[in-house]
């Protein structure tokens, strides 16, 4: 903001600013102000998953094997996982069916395979080599999964992104411009008429 205030300022003071350049200013001003809000969701999001322990999100246990015991252990089988899963589930909820299950996330170096269903965002949490279930609860960072990844904003989430990206090569460009042009108006031109052309 004080960047972009001081550069239309000093462009005043050289002359008058054409259409172009007010064009210019206030796509910067404005794209810089969507883009900013955009990332700074993403960021908060993305820092907020990275310490979803910390934050009380997570219902797994926040675990790292040793490299040798994964070696000499045998993962279970997904299928075998997905079944206790079920089955754990439907104590609570008879009508929970392996037709219910969403995601499957499988993390041997963790020890455990996360079966997340459909119904409920419910997910249990599966020892990944023998069995045990190691929690059932409701996932407390989906949402904040969704809003990092875009999919809280529907199926053409990912486009929010895609036009983000875009939008940050535009500012950047018209940036530079908004930059460079005062100081070579200033230098060989006395005014701002017909330098946008």
């Amino acid at each position: 903001v004080l960047w972009i205030a001081a550069t239309r300022e000093k462009g005043r003071r050289i002359g008058t600013p054409t259409r172009w350049w007010n064009f210019n200013w206030w796509f910067h001003r404005v794209g810089g102000l969507i883009v900013s809000i955009y990332l700074t969701v993403i960021c908060v999001s993305g820092v907020m998953l990275n310490h979803k322990h910390e934050f009380g999100l997570m219902i797994e246990p926040a675990r790292q094997l040793e490299a040798e015991y994964v070696a000499r252990q045998t993962p279970t089988r997904l299928h075998v996982m997905i079944r206790t899963a079920v089955q754990a589930l439907s104590r609570r909820d008879p009508s929970i069916t392996a037709n219910d299950v969403a995601v499957v996330d499988y993390r041997p170096l963790r020890g455990y395979g996360k079966v997340r269903f459909k119904k409920n965002d419910m997910e249990v949490v599966v020892n990944a080599y023998d069995g045990e279930i190691l929690s059932i609860g409701r996932r407390r960072d989906l949402f904040i999964e969704k809003l990092h990844t875009g999919a809280a904003l529907g199926d053409y989430g990912f486009l929010v992104s895609d036009l983000t990206g875009i939008l940050l090569i535009l500012l950047t460009v018209n940036g530079l411009y908004l930059w460079v042009k005062p100081a070579w108006i200033g230098r060989g031109r006395p005014e701002f008429e017909g330098a946008g052309t």
